[in-house]
This record gives structure tokens, C-alpha cells and sequence, in this order.
């Protein structure tokens, strides 16, 4: 895992960094499996590809190119 942030102390986004867009990665699944994080995101720096993938323990999962997490980021 490379980052997670906290809100109110307690973990709220979960963020993957892959060079470049792939399948999820198998950490970052077996850390959702075990900890309630509402959000989580693997970025790329290569290519375009965006995609939502199931839920899991309740985290709502994205894969997408690193620039689009930063632009929306508050």
C-alpha cells in the first residue's frame, strides 16, 4: 500500500500507484478484505483506462490514470 489518508483519524481513501493500468493489485485487495476503508483508488501514470470495479468490505474501488484522482482531490 503507498498512501492512506485519514479523516477524523480513522481510514478513509486507500491509494495504489502502478506505472502503468493493470488488474488490482493483490495487496491492495488483501488489505481491503481486512480493513473498512471507504474509498480506494489505484492510479497509473501510463494510459487512459478508468474503471470501477465491485465493491469490497463496503470500499468503493476506482483504477485510473493518477491525473484525474489529483484534479478532484479537495
Amino acid at each position: 500500500m503507498d498512501f492512506i489518508l485519514l479523516k477524523n483519524k480513522k481510514p478513509w481513501m486507500a491509494i495504489e500507484v502502478k506505472l502503468s493500468a493493470g488488474e488490482l493489485d493483490s495487496n491492495l485487495k488483501y488489505l481491503l478484505e481486512r480493513v473498512k476503508i471507504p474509498y480506494a483508488f489505484q492510479v497509473h501514470l501510463n494510459g487512459d483506462m478508468f474503471r470501477s470495479l465491485p465493491d469490497i468490505n463496503g470500499s468503493k474501488i476506482k483504477i485510473l490514470p493518477v491525473d484525474k484522482l489529483l484534479i478532484n482531490l479537495p
